[in-house]
């Protein structure tokens, strides 16, 4: 089974995802998936009955080591029309937009250095697996082991649930249905538009400085 997550031994100001079955360690950067979340919440809030999925690209690099580690440093949205609805389902302009997007990202001063290494998208209807139009997305632009896909639920009454999904040693994506999961404390959240922050109790009790909490 999959270990829980840990920021033990992570460099400072990022955190770290272990697996017994992934053949690398995620590491992310705290700031970068802080980010992400306050856009993943924003967009919840944005229509009734579950708001408006979005998605994004991740960056960072490969570190050689025992284990290989696989750094997230830098995250930029991906455009989504919502053609079909609320949910993040590209059109067909929508791709081209996005693989133009990943063929130029290298002339940004600021992503240079770094690698595609994979994607992120939110699930505002359903669980945290993975659908099928996820993992065609997912098989169509991004090929490489170490690509990967970190999917966010966002709730009113709870913090924000998170998982990384990743290929197995074969390729087969994913490698794992039920990788394990780990939470961002919705008392992270900082609303872009003066929305009061959704209480919970639970999340009260937990210190800010934590972004992350193994299940």
């Amino acid at each position: 089974m999959p270990s829980n997550t840990t920021a033990a031994s992570a460099p400072e100001a990022f955190h770290r995802w272990t697996s017994e079955v992934c053949p690398f360690v995620i590491e992310y950067s705290r700031s970068v998936l802080a980010a992400i979340h306050n856009a993943v919440v924003d967009a919840y809030y944005k229509a009734p009955h579950g708001g408006i999925e979005i998605g994004g690209l991740l960056f960072g690099r490969a570190l050689d080591g025992s284990p290989a580690i696989l750094r997230i440093e830098q995250s930029r949205p991906i455009a989504c029309e919502h053609a079909n609805g609320p949910g993040f389902l590209l059109s067909a302009a929508d791709l081209k937009n996005l693989e133009r997007q990943i063929a130029e990202f290298a002339d940004e001063e600021s992503l240079q250095g770094l690698e595609l290494v994979g994607w992120y998208h939110s699930h505002h209807r359903s669980g945290l697996n993975l659908t099928a139009e996820d993992i065609a997305l997912h098989d169509r632009l991004f090929p490489e082991l170490s690509h990967v896909a970190l999917v966010l639920r966002p709730s009113q009454s709870a913090d924000t649930r998170a998982v990384f999904y990743h290929r197995s040693e074969d390729g087969t994506f994913p490698a794992v249905p039920d990788p394990t999961e780990f939470t961002v404390p919705s008392n992270l959240y900082r609303p872009s538009s003066g929305r009061p922050i959704a209480k919970n109790s639970g999340s009260a009790t937990r210190q800010a400085g934590s972004i992350l909490r193994g299940q």
